[in-house]
């Protein structure tokens, strides 16, 4: 339901504790997955500890996410799915801020 939408929504954030500064990488290419994306990398230990925190939430919730940093690096996805070549590439290169 909504209501319990919102209760998550509001653990999470409080296990977060505030707002994250996120600088993302460089665009990258998941070519050799069935589901290909486009993706930027969020280093940094702050954005992975509250990827931790909100996995930690969510747990809380009943809702299980394997706590480990290794299963989940946080990121950004652009064209998640089954696309060709073309489009996932014209992708990376307008993300990293460029025009084709």
């Amino acid at each position: 339901s909504a209501d319990q939408v919102e209760r998550i929504a509001r653990d999470v954030a409080r296990e977060i504790g505030g707002p994250v500064q996120v600088i993302p990488s460089v665009a990258s290419v998941s070519e050799k997955q069935w589901n290909r994306a486009v993706v930027l990398e969020a280093p940094g230990e702050s954005i992975r500890q509250a990827s931790l925190a909100s996995r930690r939430a969510l747990n809380r919730h009943g809702i299980a996410v394997d706590l480990s940093l290794g299963v989940y690096a946080p990121h950004l996805s652009f064209l998640y799915g089954l696309h060709p070549d073309v489009a996932l590439f014209a992708s990376a290169v307008e993300a990293a801020g460029l025009r084709l």
